[in-house]
């Protein structure tokens, strides 16, 4: 089996050399949709009948590439939230399941309208466009009112059935609010999302396991309701633990519960998880899909995330190993096996679209693992997805709040916290001071305002005022800040892949405008020096204050 070290290189290898070029093919120009699925002969599914999900799904995929600087798909991106979604209805009318000329196709679910709450949610992590903030926060309120049971609670599956609920579609919500919560900074977001968290431990968890069907009193559903998804109980458990990060909520019973009964009870000789089960634990279908195996291996990030042994690790390499060997390895470039059977035969040779939702997400996760890995290494390496950089020396400055006197605008709010919160750090190779040299760091702002005004460095002009500066953007999102001493000012977003030039003669502040941490590398000359008397003896002109669309900028 590869080391963790390999799998990361791989699972970006994979993604950035073969999936993610060949699947933007699969969009059609004119219309803006992205086709169901790829034949394992590289032919495109029938293009009459394509499910809504599959759009929204893509638009996260590639909006999320994108910010991870992987590829450049902005416009393939507009055109299937500009165009594509419209083929299947409005956020006022709602999205219909697919294209095909049925009458079940043409249903509006919450399934399909979590979903373009989603799409919308990244479209606007991507942009940050008020029309893309607006479409979330209509889409909410048209599945609130079209969906919600105020008797019973939760939503109802389907528009217009008031008898029957669902688990999975609760969950993709759950998903969607969390990620609104991120992107937006706005803590309503959460609320919403804690509901959905009530659900979850009200209902959905029962009996040490994870229902999926109910009728409207989230009795189980007579026909159906022993029937389990082993693969939802991994997809739980990466959610619960996301939760615990956003809210902190302590979720060690629930994640306890699921993963013992999907551990006993869902996988197959092989070790590949089962597709469905019974609540007895009983196999009802012993094949396994490529996604059962994706939030598999979620589940083990997560669970390592919460115990951090080398068991755990083990268990991460292991999981992707299984789906390289079972689904990608045996199907063309770029492509994937969607099902074998128990033995691992191949069952389903061709490639739905819906799936790389799924495996980018889990990939994304094991990229995180960079700087875990690089633990391992005796060359300096660099996350580039959360800016930490792994050496054998390194030098790391946190500045407080009580260092950062007179440079927030609200005195009694900066008086009212503890002067010991860490505003920001910065960690930096040795450095160096000799002319002709550089010095490399990372500045890592914690999320936060003092009053309303987010937190920031504190800002400075170089001391040898004519040495420039870059500037990376590596995770979390927030602003540059750039000003002349007469006053001249530039403000550039900062997001994962954006690159600065801050030329000489120009102070520069980063202000975290998101609710995770910002980080940005730099690169400047050794000889460059700091001044942070500018701060005191001409200030910057502006202030980043929060709002509720996020931030607005208040000049002085």
């Amino acid at each position: 089996m590869n080391s963790l070290e390999d799998q990361i290189l791989r699972c970006r290898h994979w993604l950035t050399h073969h999936a993610l070029p060949i699947w933007l093919t699969s969009q059609d120009n004119q219309s803006g949709l992205f086709a169901e699925g790829i034949m394992y002969n590289g032919e495109l599914f029938d293009s009459n009948q394509i499910r809504f999900r599959v759009q929204p799904r893509q638009a996260y995929v590639y909006s999320h590439a994108t910010l991870l600087g992987f590829i450049d798909a902005n416009q393939s991106i507009d055109r299937v939230i500009k165009q594509g979604f419209d083929t299947f209805g409005s956020i006022k009318t709602g999205y219909r399941f697919s294209t095909a000329p049925s009458e079940e196709s043409g249903s509006i679910n919450l399934y399909e309208q979590a979903f373009s709450l989603l799409g919308f949610a990244w479209y606007y992590r991507l942009n940050r466009d008020n029309s893309s903030f607006e479409c979330m926060e209509a889409t909410y309120q048209f599945i609130v009112e079209h969906f919600y049971d105020p008797i019973e609670g939760g939503f109802f599956l389907t528009l217009g059935d008031k008898t029957k609920k669902s688990q999975n579609p609760h969950m993709h919500l759950f998903e969607a609010l969390m990620v609104c919560f991120e992107h937006t900074n706005d803590s309503v977001w959460l609320e919403r999302a804690s509901n959905i968290y009530q659900l979850f431990t009200d209902h959905f968890l029962r009996d040490g396991h994870l229902t999926e069907f109910f009728n409207r009193d989230f009795t189980l559903d007579n026909d159906i309701g022993d029937n389990l998804d082993p693969g939802h109980h991994y997809e739980w458990i990466w959610l619960l633990n996301h939760y615990q990060k956003l809210s902190g909520t302590n979720v060690d019973v629930a994640v306890n519960k699921l993963n013992q009964f999907a551990t006993q009870f869902g996988h197959n000789t092989n070790g590949l998880v089962r597709d469905e089960i019974l609540a007895s634990g009983e196999p009802l279908r012993v094949t396994s899909r490529l996604w059962c195996q994706t939030e598999y291996l979620k589940a083990t990030i997560a669970l390592w995330e919460r115990d951090p042994t080398s068991v755990r690790r083990t268990e991460i390499s292991r999981a992707v190993e299984q789906i390289f060997t079972y689904f990608l390895n045996p199907a063309s470039s770029g492509l994937w096996i969607d099902q074998v059977d128990e033995c691992g035969g191949v069952c389903n040779e061709h490639s739905p679209a819906s799936t790389f939702y799924h495996i980018f997400l889990a990939f994304s996760e094991v990229l995180k693992l960079d700087y875990e890995a690089a633990m391992h290494s005796t060359t300096p390496v660099i996350n580039y997805t959360t800016g930490r950089i792994v050496a054998g020396q390194t030098v790391c400055k946190q500045t407080k709040l009580s260092a950062l006197y007179g440079v927030f605008m609200d005195e009694s709010a900066f008086n009212a916290q503890s002067q010991d919160t860490v505003i920001y750090q910065v960690e930096m190779l040795p450095p160096q001071d000799k002319e002709g040299e550089l010095n490399f760091g990372v500045s890592h702002i914690e999320p936060g305002v003092i009053g309303q005004e987010f937190y920031m460095t504190r800002g400075h002009i170089h001391q040898r005022k004519e040495q420039a500066e870059y500037y990376f953007g590596s995770q979390g999102e927030g602003l540059l800040l750039m000003q002349t001493e007469t006053g001249e000012l530039s403000i550039e977003k900062v997001f994962p892949g954006s690159v600065h030039h801050i030329p000489g003669y120009v102070a520069h502040r980063l202000v975290n405008t998101g609710n995770t941490v910002l980080s940005a590398l730099a690169v400047w000359p050794a000889v460059a020096g700091h001044d942070y008397d500018f701060v005191n003896s001409i200030g910057f002109k502006v202030r980043v204050m929060k709002a509720h669309h996020g931030y607005e900028l208040l000049y002085s």
